[in-house]
């Protein structure tokens, strides 16, 4: 496999109108073989819930040969990085 074979794409938004109010996330997951779209209404959040919610349903699309690929996250939320991988709580 190439690197390119190996890499899996995932693109996530978390939204909510008001803090809190009606939520919602959009996910696209790009695989050499397949693309997967998620749009979904979560209730009333903050925007906060809804990007980590929208991480979550990347990660539950993950099959178990992923693990052989990079995974590489993209997201406009620097708060859901510092909470990933950063220690904040």
């Amino acid at each position: 496999m190439t690197s390119a074979e190996k890499l899996v794409d995932v693109f996530t938004d978390g939204a909510c109108s008001g803090n809190p109010g009606p939520a919602g996330i959009g996910v696209l997951v790009e695989r050499p073989d397949q693309t997967i779209e998620i749009s979904e209404f979560l209730g009333s959040g903050t925007n906060n819930i809804a990007e980590l919610s929208a991480i979550l349903r990347a990660l539950q699309t993950l099959r178990p040969d992923d693990c052989e690929r990079a995974i590489h996250l993209y997201t406009d939320s620097g708060w859901s990085l510092g909470v990933l991988i950063g220690g904040w709580k």
